[in-house]
């Protein structure tokens, strides 16, 4: 009974077949909210500025640069000054970006790519609540106005991404810096996705919670690219809990096993149940244990 990514009809996305799914960009809001209550260097967020006495409005992306490193913008400030600045962000080093201003126009393409998330509960209905306000709509009217708030009743959501370490490697040279795509980078990233829906706690957001993240973690030097795995997901209802079969991501990833260091699976044990995980490492995914 939540509404984890609505569109702008404010019903749960769809494709023109039917299927709802949730953006990249609700997958990527939730981790870089968490990441900036837990006092993160977070660069691509809405925040407000005093642009008039007693009138508030969001930050523009030059204000939100300057404020965060300290640095004032001008058409004469180093492009190199600006990339190496951005990467100190941890949503820029983790998803990259598109930097804009009048200053300064160029791009970071990210290590870490997500994909859109398709529901594979297919059993959720899509439900219509009428909300009574404490407030007229029209003052002259003086009657209380109706809203509508729409929910799932069920939807578990499955995304796919990807992570390239090496995506930054042309800038070292340029920037003479190593690269910043480091392991302390990618633990943050970690935390973010495996705790961002659950922390994310607004009016249609409460009830989305985090049950499960899969890594794939390939070994030192490997050039491996897998298609993606997400679709192999098998799931079930189990009564009061839920179930994922990962038999055939098992099946397929013992095809490539010489190329891979690790593959962890972090999960809620108090909802779902998981199957098919014999080759896995599997940890909780509140406690890491």
């Amino acid at each position: 009974m939540a509404n984890w990514n609505a569109g702008f009809h404010g019903a749960p996305k769809q494709t023109s077949d039917g299927r709802i799914y949730g953006s990249d960009k609700a997958a990527g809001y939730a981790i870089k909210h968490y990441w900036e209550k837990s006092g993160e260097k977070v660069l691509y967020y809405k925040r407000y500025t005093e642009k008039k006495k007693d009138e508030l409005s969001p930050m523009s992306l030059k204000q939100s640069y300057e404020r965060m490193f300290g640095e004032n913008l001008s058409k004469k400030t180093p492009p190199k000054n600006v990339l190496r600045s951005l990467f100190g962000a941890v949503d820029v080093v983790n998803f990259g970006c598109t930097f804009a201003t009048a200053e300064l126009n160029t791009s970071i393409t990210g290590a870490v790519q997500i994909g859109q998330g398709f529901n594979v509960d297919d059993e959720g209905q899509v439900e219509v609540q009428d909300i009574l306000s404490p407030f007229p709509s029209d003052d002259e009217k003086g009657q209380s106005s109706i809203g509508k708030q729409v929910m799932l009743s069920e939807g578990h959501y499955v995304y796919p991404f990807s992570i390239n370490p090496s995506a930054y490697e042309v800038y070292e040279e340029l920037l003479d810096i190593e690269n910043p795509y480091t392991v302390e980078v990618y633990e943050k990233f970690k935390k973010g996705a495996l705790r961002g829906a659950t922390h994310l706690n607004s009016s249609s957001k409460a009830g989305c919670y985090n049950e499960f993240g899969l890594f794939v973690e390939l070994k030192e030097g490997s050039e491996m690219y897998l298609e993606p795995i997400d679709n192999m997901v098998v799931f079930s209802r189990l009564g009061d809990k839920v179930e994922y079969d990962f038999t055939k991501i098992s099946e397929r990833l013992k095809e490539v096993e010489g190329e891979i260091e690790d593959i962890v699976l972090y999960y809620n044990p108090y909802k779902i149940e998981v199957r098919g995980t014999e080759n896995f490492t599997e940890k909780n995914i509140f406690t890491d244990l």
